[in-house]
């Protein structure tokens, strides 16, 4: 049958006289029709509300004047160009136009589904199926769809996820975990979460239960010593190149050493040299970072935010406030061996010495507590607005601002000592503290700092 004889036949089936463009809607090499089905080989093209439509073989069920086919079967090479910006290429398509529902197969090579709207995704997988709906102008879109068996995604060029199921509506990709987990690749950062969706109208990723690795922190260029994490939920902002885990996370960095917190924590990354590193990363909430170098192990926790910036090799914290005030349970917490410092705000300066991280300055403010922690060493205490710790030396300044004095007791050295300064220097010899005092020296407190020493630490006895 031409494809002349197929436009007289096209106008039979939906009851109504040829018109001089009806040639665009059915058009195939040879056509055969039975009263029930119209059978299209060749070069098969339908121009439909749904979209255009092209195959080698169609086979079309006869409907009524408002369905003129009420279902229809592609094979062979089938394209579809929807009306919402996007394609599907399949071997095998079947189409319900009563229920508004369609299923494609794949027979070698798998089903893409393309969508140009905001960023190109490409969505692969065995089979897909796809629910469309009517809109006012009588047109079909497709509203969503769900892609079944080896589902690949490929999104804004940038990232690439595997997954066992995948719903999309237009809006909204989400790919779940059926048996696998779903695996996401962005340049060399790799995630593993259980569900991954992809919002495209602002760009933002969104993953359940996430494990993946990124490029180290300090050293992006070292395969074999990456930054690893896990956490509860995650959010990756495209826009803004920003990763924010949620709750329960973990992250371990062979030259940082290791993150917990329990609420919040953001890694910016930054393009250099055709990849993304960290540029710098942002807590809230409780927070422990550790060190990994046992020579120069320390650790800080805040309850408020931290900043590390990687250009600057600079840490900041700063502590949570009540009406001003920061609680003595909410201050940060340094750690470096038998000695523990806490304190309203602090900042660590960080340097690189082969291929390792050191801290070399550690900078504490506001309401400053010094205790010893090792209970094998003597009990040490001190109070002050301002403290400076070196970790290659451990020389410890204490200072308090004017007017103020700087509070300290030593129980070995049976030593009570206020001043403006207090220097703290280990002998290197003996290993025994060095103690001095700048500035209105007193040996003895008076009784308003005796009675906040044993409020502050109570741990020292009756002997404070």
């Amino acid at each position: 049958m031409s494809n002349f004889s197929l436009l007289l036949l096209s106008a039979h089936l939906i009851g109504a006289a040829p018109s001089s463009d009806l040639s665009s809607d059915i058009s195939s090499d040879y056509a055969s029709y039975d009263g029930d089905f119209l059978r299209l080989v060749g070069d098969v093209k339908l121009y439909h509300d749904l979209g255009k439509m092209q195959a080698k073989q169609a086979l079309l069920k006869k409907g009524d004047k408002d369905f003129p086919f009420t279902k229809m079967h592609l094979e062979d090479d089938v394209f579809f160009s929807f009306q919402n910006e996007s394609e599907l290429f399949c071997d095998e398509a079947e189409l319900d136009f009563i229920q508004k529902v369609g299923s494609v197969f794949s027979h070698e090579d798998p089903v893409l589904y393309r969508n140009r709207k905001e960023q190109v995704l490409d969505l692969t997988s065995q089979q897909i199926d796809f629910q469309f709906e009517e809109q006012e102008d009588h047109v079909l879109e497709v509203s969503s769809l769900i892609a079944k068996d080896n589902v690949h995604v490929d999104y804004a060029n940038q990232y690439h996820l595997d997954s066992d199921r995948a719903c999309f509506d237009n809006e909204t990709l989400a790919a779940f975990q059926v048996e696998t987990p779903c695996h996401l690749t962005h340049y060399k950062d790799e995630v593993d979460a259980s569900k991954i969706t992809i919002y495209l109208e602002n760009r933002h990723l969104e993953m359940d239960s996430p494990t993946g690795k990124v490029s180290s922190f300090f050293f992006p260029d070292a395969p074999n010593r990456l930054c690893r994490f896990s956490s509860k939920h995650l959010i990756w902002d495209d826009v803004k190149n920003m990763m924010t885990l949620h709750q329960d996370i973990f992250i371990q960095d062979d030259f940082l050493g290791t993150i917990t917190g329990d609420k919040t924590i953001r890694f910016y990354q930054r393009e250099q040299f055709g990849k993304y590193v960290i540029q710098s990363i942002e807590t809230e909430g409780k927070t422990t970072l550790k060190s990994t170098g046992a020579s120069e192990a320390h650790a800080l926790t805040s309850f408020g935010t931290l900043t590390l910036d990687r250009d600057l090799l600079l840490l900041t914290g700063t502590s949570p406030k009540i009406d001003g005030i920061v609680p003595l349970d909410q201050q940060l917490i340094f750690k470096k061996g038998d000695l523990t410092l806490f304190a309203d705000d602090a900042t660590l300066e960080y340097s690189i010495c082969q291929m390792e991280l050191q801290p070399t300055a550690v900078d504490l403010s506001g309401h400053v507590r010094l205790l010893s922690s090792d209970p094998e060493t003597p009990f040490r205490c001190g109070y002050a607005d301002d403290v400076r710790f070196n970790p290659q030396t451990k020389r410890i300044r204490l200072v308090a601002k004017p007017g103020s004095q700087v509070l300290f007791w030593h129980e070995e050295q049976n030593l009570k000592l206020s001043a403006q300064e207090i220097v703290i220097t280990p002998d290197s010899q003996t290993g025994k503290d060095i103690i001095k005092g700048i500035g209105n020296v007193r040996f003895s407190f008076n009784d308003e700092q005796q009675e906040m020493l044993q409020k502050l630490f109570p741990q020292g006895g009756p002997n404070l």
